[in-house]
């Protein structure tokens, strides 16, 4: 089973099918909040402030888990718009490819 499939899987579960009653612009602006808030706590536990002294530890573990609710969150939004694991592996390729054209020109 793919990742985007676990996805779809979980929210028929658990949520009866959220994604496809929901309001695609609605739950769009749900889960883009969501995902600023869990940048937010990456950044907290990165040490992103580089005018202040005290520094916390740096816990990986706790990166990596948010990271991952990201992730979460981004394939909700796949999900939303009708993406499959095709699609997504297909525009990221594309657009992968865009980027270092881009670069290699200077962009």
């Amino acid at each position: 089973m793919t990742i985007l499939e676990m996805q779809k899987e979980f929210h028929d579960k658990y949520f009866t099918g959220m994604l496809e009653k929901g309001n695609k612009e609605e739950l769009t602006l749900q889960f883009v909040v969501a995902i600023m808030a869990e940048l937010g706590e990456v950044l907290e536990g990165i040490n992103w402030k580089h005018w202040k002294k005290t520094k916390v530890e740096i816990n990986e573990d706790y990166i990596k888990l948010e990271l991952i609710d990201i992730q979460h969150f981004l394939n909700n939004l796949y999900l939303i718009w009708g993406m499959d694991d095709n699609e997504v592996n297909t525009v990221y390729y594309l657009k992968n490819m865009e980027n270092r054209r881009r670069q290699q020109s200077g962009y």
